[in-house]
């Protein structure tokens, strides 16, 4: 068969494949990969591969390369036994989150494993697949819709104290429209008393921040908090070292 025909007989296939559905999907993404990986479909006219699914396979280059994706982390024989068992687009999705690395080195050796059991990739062990496969899906789920809840916790949380660093900052800029122009001892007692004030309200805010209990909903916000603490040492150091130097410039060794 010349490769013209050859990858039109691939076209065709997907097409009637896409009515069909089941293992047969399979059959042609198989055959859609070789066809990719190969680039046959130049000998069609076509110069891109985007321009081959869209005017031969009728589908976006991005689902095409989404459904070849899951093609090779699930194998043939797994994702082929999901779309018997009719197990829906999105929920296969949530499978490619939900399975390890491990787990989806085992599908492809036929061998679905989960909690030390392990099932056969086959058409025997259908019921045990599909109790397992809804299982996972059911997990991925709940563990998606947790996310979600504890994303739009911490958008709260930091919306809350967002506006506690607007105050503070309000604060400092009205310390430097302060500064006098001319020498005036008054001004620095005053100066003194804000600056008070603004440490007060950040020692307050970052207080209530750093032990509120919600941010161990997320381990990535009490590493940043040690980062701030840190921070916080090294600036006060360098703080003290700054400070002893004026005072030396200023009024000498005052030992």
């Amino acid at each position: 068969m010349a490769r013209p025909k050859k990858l039109g007989y691939v076209a065709g296939a997907w097409d009637a494949f896409q009515a069909v559905r089941g293992l047969t999907e399979v059959t042609a993404l198989t055959m859609i990969q070789r066809v990719k990986e190969s680039e046959d479909y130049k000998e069609m006219g076509y110069e891109t591969w985007e321009e081959f699914c869209n005017e031969q396979l009728h589908c976006s280059d991005e689902k095409i390369r989404q459904r070849l994706k899951q093609l090779h982390e699930f194998g043939p024989q797994f994702l082929g036994i999901c779309q018997r068992l009719r197990i829906k687009l999105r929920d296969i999705k949530l499978l490619e989150s939900s399975l390890s690395d491990d787990q989806k080195s085992g599908l492809k050796k036929g061998i679905l494993e989960i909690e030390g059991k392990k099932i056969p990739i086959d058409e025997d062990h259908t019921d045990d697949l599909k109790a397992v496969i809804d299982l996972l899906i059911e997990r991925a789920a709940l563990a998606k819709k947790s996310e979600n809840i504890t994303k739009r916790k911490l958008e709260g949380i930091d919306k809350e104290h967002k506006k506690e660093i607007q105050a503070m900052q309000k604060e400092i800029e009205a310390l430097k429209a302060q500064l006098p122009d001319k020498e005036d001892p008054k001004w620095a007692l005053a100066y003194m008393e804000n600056i008070e004030k603004i440490f007060d309200q950040f020692d307050l805010a970052l207080r209530r921040f750093a032990f509120d209990k919600r941010i161990f909903s997320d381990p990535v916000i009490p590493a940043k908090i040690s980062g701030i603490h840190e921070q916080m040492v090294m600036r006060l150091r360098e703080f003290s070292k700054d400070w002893n130097v004026f005072l030396y410039e200023e009024w000498g060794d005052t030992d």
